[in-house]
């Protein structure tokens, strides 16, 4: 990595003081996976509270007390971090023994519970969980009721908790709309009453697991999505429907130039590819074409379920693209920005910008695409040069093949 490539990394991750929760998921967000450390230490929680559930009833039911006590023993509890990081042998480094560390769990607990009674479950013995924990307990819980080789008595409780969760999530969602005044939401109104079949429950899931389960950001973003869905398609023909291809005949020449384009493939990590080519650009492109194309692209990624599960990330090209150029395209870009970032369900994971060697203007970039979407600051990354070693890099690193 050259020196003017580290500067620009620095530059464009320096956010300020970032929660170690927060810089953890960007670093996940952006690689596909948890930092190595927590990687394994998730790992060992899920093979412990794995070999739990196999274990005899009568051996478990303790261990069992605990997590009626506290749902979120495996993921925010000290005392599974304990036997997450203890080895069978007692030791903090070493092969891990998930079934000798759920039996150790097991006994602990029963020991817990002869010397204290029930005094050994109450909620002072627990450490409050952060947000970012409850969305990591979600994930795990979610997780689990889909796996098949899991107890069947836990995977039965994951499964009523994701249930729970998403019905109090949707309420809470429509009582937030419901203060929401209704001159503010026309958009949606009418989406409701002539299309109630795409104004449905999963729809509404959809923005809040875009925002992480904030009802109050999901509705904003709901309520953004109806407005911009009418602004960029007028007619009632298109505005009630999903829209397709042949919705966007008119645009034959933005849809074709390159500028755009969603990748047939998912990268390693299932997150769909998203690239922005600017140097295809060319004078008399209508801007709501632009647009329409980006809201059918990123909105045909989303029909897939591995881009509700794992987001989209975008490619971003400035190579061989001049300043004039970069100013030229700036209404596209924050029509693209409200759209992505501010309208549409969907999480971006990562951004990838690629400029030429010495590129003198490239700071310019970050400060206007900064100014709009802040939390991309910690999830972008920047390259100078050929693109070779870009291209390994990008693999190598991040899961992702240009």
């Amino acid at each position: 990595m050259t020196r003017s490539q580290q500067l620009a990394q620095e530059d464009t991750s320096a956010a300020g003081h970032v929660p170690p929760d927060e810089r953890n998921k960007a670093y996940a967000d952006v690689h596909g996976r948890l930092p190595p450390d927590l990687e394994r230490k998730e790992y060992r929680m899920a093979d412990l509270e794995r070999e739990i559930g196999l274990l005899p009833d009568e051996r478990k039911e303790s261990v069992l007390m605990a997590m009626r006590h506290n749902p979120l023993l495996f993921t925010s509890s000290a005392h599974s971090v304990l036997f997450a990081n203890l080895s069978a042998w007692g030791e903090e480094e070493g092969e891990f023994d998930a079934k000798e560390g759920a039996a150790r769990m097991a006994r602990y607990w029963e020991q817990r519970e002869r010397i204290f009674g029930h005094a050994a479950f109450d909620e002072d013995c627990f450490r409050k969980p952060t947000r970012m924990e409850y969305l990591k307990f979600f994930e795990r819980s979610l997780a689990l009721s889909e796996d098949p080789d899991a107890d069947e008595t836990m995977r039965s409780i994951a499964k009523e908790y994701v249930k729970n969760v998403k019905e109090a999530k949707v309420e809470a969602f429509d009582e937030f709309l419901e203060g929401i005044p209704r001159e503010e939401r026309t958009a949606l109104l009418d989406a409701q009453t002539n299309c109630p079949d795409l104004v449905t429950f999963d729809h509404k899931l959809q923005f809040l697991k875009a925002e992480d389960w904030n009802e109050n950001n999901a509705v904003r973003r709901m309520v953004k999505y109806w407005e911009m869905k009418y602004e960029l398609f007028p007619e009632t023909s298109r505005r009630h429907k999903k829209i397709t291809l042949g919705d966007l005949d008119e645009y034959e020449v933005e849809l074709h130039c390159g500028l755009l384009r969603l990748m047939p493939n998912k990268d390693e990590h299932g997150r769909s590819v998203l690239v922005v080519t600017w140097n295809r650009m060319r004078d008399g492109l209508n801007p709501d074409g632009v647009a329409a194309i980006s809201w059918y692209l990123i909105e045909s990624a989303m029909e897939l379920t591995s881009c509700g599960e794992n987001g989209v990330i975008i490619l971003t090209n400035y190579i061989n693209t001049c300043l004039e150029s970069f100013r030229g395209a700036l209404l596209l870009r924050h029509c693209g920005r409200k759209i992505i970032f501010e309208s549409l369900p969907v999480q971006v994971k990562a951004v990838h910008v690629f400029f030429e060697s010495n590129c003198p203007w490239w700071k310019r970039v970050f400060i206007e695409a900064f100014a709009i979407a802040s939390p991309l600051q910690i999830r972008t990354k920047v390259y100078f040069g050929p693109g070779n070693d870009t291209s390994e890099q990008l693999q190598q690193e991040y899961g992702v093949t240009a």
